[in-house]
């Protein structure tokens, strides 16, 4: 992971937005590549002017705590929130103070204890739970016959922090899916592959990996148990050989 400020503009039309990013696994890389910022005003106006042409990483950071005091002190110096060019709502700051120039007020206790309430598992009678099955099974689940697209896979897999490229063989894969229906082969044999640091896997690896394997140049570096036969050629010849020392000795 690691945090960062960035700014978002349309000069054109004198529009800017400043923002902080500090998901789990983000990256400066992931900046209009995969993260378009969390602001609904910057989206809607992609949707009206089109791309913005100011896309500027402004400050990258060890740990989210920093990007964030620093995005509100920005924002803050700037008086970007009272200023009509940007189109930030609020500081993110501990006030979160907003474009009427207002703070929300503190929850009371009896307004948080009924927020855990509500979100205590409800108990289900045999007979809801049967009716529920009933109403979003097959057609009546909205996801019914709905498939994730390759693009909202990644998407998920960046948003969870694992998303990693890998090679096979000289082929390229952004999904263990993908190269289950080129090989063959389960996903987690796949994997174990990946991972594995043993040489006969050493076209398996992940683009970001600098694996070390247990065997340099071959697999079987190690010593080969001679056969029996051989052993006792060996024993033998030694045996020979002491036995022509000592003679010599004692002889001279």
């Amino acid at each position: 992971m690691k945090p960062y400020t960035y700014l978002i503009g349309w000069s054109k039309h004198n529009k800017f937005y400043y923002g902080v990013r500090y998901a789990k696994g983000c990256s400066p890389n992931d900046l209009w590549k995969t993260y378009f910022t969390s602001s609904k005003r910057v989206s809607n106006l992609r949707v009206e002017l089109g791309e913005p042409d100011i896309v500027q990483i402004r400050k990258t950071f060890t740990t989210k705590e920093k990007a964030r005091l620093w995005e509100y002190n920005i924002i803050r110096r700037f008086g970007m929130i009272s200023d009509e060019r940007f189109l930030n709502c609020h500081d993110g700051g501990k006030d979160f103070m907003n474009k009427g120039g207002y703070s929300l007020p503190e929850r009371s206790k009896e307004h948080c204890k009924k927020i855990s309430e509500s979100k205590i598992r409800r108990k289900w009678s045999e007979a809801q739970k049967k009716e529920r099955s009933a109403k979003y099974s097959g057609e009546g689940n909205p996801r019914f016959n709905k498939k994730l697209t390759k693009e909202q896979k990644i998407n998920l897999l960046e948003g969870q922090g694992k998303y990693r490229k890998f090679i096979i063989n000289g082929v390229e894969y952004d999904l263990v899916c993908e190269a289950e229906e080129d090989l063959n082969i389960k996903g987690g044999t796949i994997k174990y592959r990946l991972n594995s640091d043993q040489y006969k896997w050493r076209d398996w690896r992940y683009l970001d990996d600098k694996r070390h394997y247990k065997y340099k140049e071959h697999p079987n570096t190690g010593r080969k148990r001679p056969d029996l036969a051989e052993r006792n050629k060996s024993i033998e010849s030694r045996e020979r050989s002491r036995k022509n020392m000592l003679r010599y000795h004692h002889g001279n």
